[in-house]
């Protein structure tokens, strides 16, 4: 569908893009001192910049613009935006204030819960032999 330069051009213009807009945000969350609150599941010491999700988010939207008509064969691409909206919320949500992990699990199922009511089509009926299951 598209040629192999334009391809790689448009891998280093997402690479250059995803260079500068994350660091440019990561730049600007220190400066406004956006560090989301110390939780206890935290594993690190030192407080980090949150909301860099929001960043990778951005980056999909951008590096699959010019590819939505390839989702389009093979999936709903509108569901895949909004459930990845959907996700990015709980993560923005827990970023300001420490939700439960009930909560994060609700974000996560209304996103799969979307995605997979406009793509029924997506149906796992073979696990390959995982766990010693094959077929479903």
């Amino acid at each position: 569908m598209f040629s192999f330069n334009f391809s790689l051009a448009y891998l280093i213009l997402i690479s250059v893009c995803s260079y500068f807009l994350l660091n440019s945000l990561r730049k600007y969350i220190i400066l406004l001192n956006l560090y989301p609150k110390s939780k206890a599941r935290d594993l690190h010491q030192t407080p980090t910049p949150g909301f860099l999700g929001v960043g990778f988010v951005v980056l999909f939207f951008i590096g699959s613009f010019f590819y939505e008509k390839l989702f389009l064969e093979s999936l709903h691409y509108n569901s895949l935006i909004i459930a990845l909206l959907i996700n990015t919320a709980g993560g923005v949500r827990d970023d300001l204030l420490e939700i439960s992990s009930k909560e994060k699990m609700l974000y996560e199922l209304m996103a799969i819960n979307l995605f997979l009511n406009f793509n029924s089509y997506l149906v796992i009926d073979n696990l390959y032999g995982f766990l010693g299951i094959h077929e479903l």
